[in-house]
């Protein structure tokens, strides 16, 4: 059960993190 909720975290990490890349830039372009 843990190692389940440790790859959903780890997937949801990898979804976000190129969404959290552009809302950086953004907000530089701001």
């Amino acid at each position: 059960m843990v190692q389940g909720a440790y790859v959903v975290a780890y997937g949801l990490r990898e979804c976000i993190r190129p969404r959290l890349a552009s809302w950086k830039r953004a907000v530089l372009e701001m």
